[in-house]
């Protein structure tokens, strides 16, 4: 399990150096980082979950996500 842990991390690091002009030294930001975004899904999956329950549909449907994701984002954003 320790092994898909830090291969998970890995991989986030190597997309995060890809995607952002930003430089992340070895201090631990980069995994501050991805616990921030870990969390930010859990949140996100909860709330369509929620939703999902609420309209009594089986499914994961998109219009859940779409707005499970207008409420979630916000209290993520710096």
């Amino acid at each position: 399990m320790a092994n898909k842990s830090a291969t998970s991390r890995n991989k986030f690091k190597k997309v995060l150096s890809s995607k952002t002009p930003y430089s992340f030294k070895n201090d631990g930001s980069d995994v501050l980082l991805y616990l921030t975004y870990i969390k930010f899904l859990n949140s996100l999956q909860s709330r369509v979950d929620e939703l999902k329950e609420e309209a009594g549909s089986p499914e994961n449907l998109a219009i859940f996500y779409k707005q499970a994701a207008s409420e979630v984002l916000p209290k993520f954003r710096g």
